[in-house]
C-alpha cells in the first residue's frame, strides 16, 4: 500500500509475513522494521463488546506483522482488555471516565479529555490514528485537529443504539 509519511501503510490481510532477516533469533517474534508503520488505535475501553473485539484484532494483526500498535482506552488503565493483546502492543489507559454534574462540568470534562488524548497521541507519534466509537471519534477528532495525522473513525453500534444526546450530535456534525 502507499506509505504514510514515506512509510508502508498496512492493512492485516494485505501485509506479508515477516522475512527471516526481521525475526529475533530469541523470540522468533517479529522486530519493529525501520519501515514499520506507527498506528494508535483509540477507544473508549476494552470491554467484551464488538467493537472492542474488533480492536482487538486489529491491534494483534498489526502487531504480528511487526507494526508499532499503541491502544490507548479513555476510560480504564492500562491492562484492562477483555481480549488477549499481544505483549508488542503499546498500551495507553487514560482513566478518563466520569459523570457530568452540570453542562458546564461536561464541557470542561470533555474538554480535559481531548487535551489528555491529544498529549497521549503526540507521544505516540503516529502515522495513523484508527478511532472507535462516536463520542470517542468526536474527543479524537478534537484532539488531533492540526497534528498532521491522517484520523480514521469507525461507528460500530446497531442504528438503533446510536447517539440521542443532541450535544453529543451536534459535536459528531461539526467534528
Amino acid at each position: 500500500h502507499a506509505g504514510l509519511h514515506g512509510r508502508r501503510a498496512m492493512s492485516p490481510r494485505a501485509s506479508p509475513k515477516p522475512s527471516a532477516e526481521a525475526l529475533d533469533a530469541d523470540s522468533a517474534s517479529p522486530k519493529q522494521s525501520k519501515n514499520a508503520c506507527r498506528i494508535c488505535l483509540i477507544i473508549s475501553s476494552m470491554g467484551a463488546g464488538g467493537a472492542e473485539r474488533v480492536m482487538a484484532h486489529l491491534a494483534n494483526a498489526w502487531a504480528e506483522r511487526g507494526e508499532d500498535v499503541s491502544l490507548i482506552t479513555l476510560n480504564h488503565p492500562a491492562g484492562e482488555s477483555f481480549y488477549p493483546l499481544d505483549s508488542r502492543i503499546n498500551e495507553l489507559g487514560l482513566n478518563l471516565a466520569g459523570e457530568r454534574q452540570s453542562l458546564f462540568d461536561g464541557l470542561r470534562n470533555n474538554a480535559a479529555r481531548a487535551l489528555r488524548l491529544r498529549q497521549a497521541v503526540r507521544r505516540c507519534r503516529p502515522d495513523v490514528c484508527v478511532s472507535f466509537m462516536g463520542r470517542t471519534n468526536v474527543l479524537t477528532l478534537l484532539a488531533t485537529r492540526g497534528l498532521r495525522v491522517p484520523v480514521i473513525v469507525s461507528e460500530r453500534i446497531f442504528p438503533g443504539f446510536l447517539e440521542k444526546n443532541e450535544a453529543w450530535l451536534h459535536a459528531r456534525v461539526l467534528s
